[in-house]
């Protein structure tokens, strides 16, 4: 179903993390949800590398591989 890909706009699907109203969209998103954000790594505020938050990248990398591995 495509309807909120069409109606909702990017950044109310996946806000900015630097955005000034990022935390008001976010507490709306239900569990889970998805942030962009342009800042460079190092830049990320402490408590981004104490949370349990997965990089998109890192988790269909993975993926990838186990389907390689297996198949």
């Amino acid at each position: 179903d495509l309807t909120s890909v069409e109606t909702v706009p990017n950044w109310d699907r996946a806000p900015w993390l630097e955005e000034t109203r990022a935390a008001l969209v976010l507490q709306k998103l239900p569990s889970p949800r998805a942030i962009v954000s342009h800042m460079h790594y190092h830049l990320m505020p402490s408590s981004f590398f104490k949370s349990k938050a997965k990089v998109q990248k890192t988790a269909e990398l993975s993926y990838l591989h186990v389907v390689i591995t297996l198949y």
